[in-house]
């Protein structure tokens, strides 16, 4: 009995734990680090978990298909943002510039009015890495 308590207590615990990370802020080293220049990382990317890295991919020949851009993402210390080959827009391909805002570990991406919107859940920052889940939003 004292043991399945105790399993009990430790299972809400970390499920409390869990759902705490989800909603954290974005720290203010965290957001030091993320004004940067990114540049999609293929290798290290897959589907829309997407891996930044601040050097840009060259292409391999006979490896990469030449034909693919990789994105390319540049925050600002205003909340400007900038884009190029960013493929998660379905609605909006041609915007490329627009706010974005962090009211926590999601990082907003506001292209602008009647264009795309996207989310991007950091899920590991460091100097030179970004590994993030990219969605498209409606809000």
């Amino acid at each position: 009995m004292k043991k399945t308590a105790l399993i009990f207590s430790l299972l809400i615990v970390g499920a409390s734990l869990s759902k705490a990370q989800t909603g954290n802020k974005i720290s203010a080293s965290q957001k030091s680090l993320l004004v940067n220049k990114w540049f999609e990382s293929p290798k290290e990317s897959n589907g829309d978990t997407i891996t930044f890295k601040t050097s840009k991919h060259i292409h391999q020949p006979g490896v990469d298909n030449p034909a693919v851009s990789f994105a390319e993402l540049t925050f600002s210390d205003a909340p400007d943002f900038n884009v190029n080959y960013w493929r998660w827009c379905s609605k909006t391909q041609s915007a490329y510039a627009g706010k974005w805002s962090t009211p926590n570990s999601v990082v907003k991406l506001d292209f602008g009015k009647q264009k795309c919107k996207c989310e991007l859940i950091i899920l590991d920052i460091q100097k030179d890495k970004l590994k993030v889940v990219v969605k498209e939003t409606s809000n």
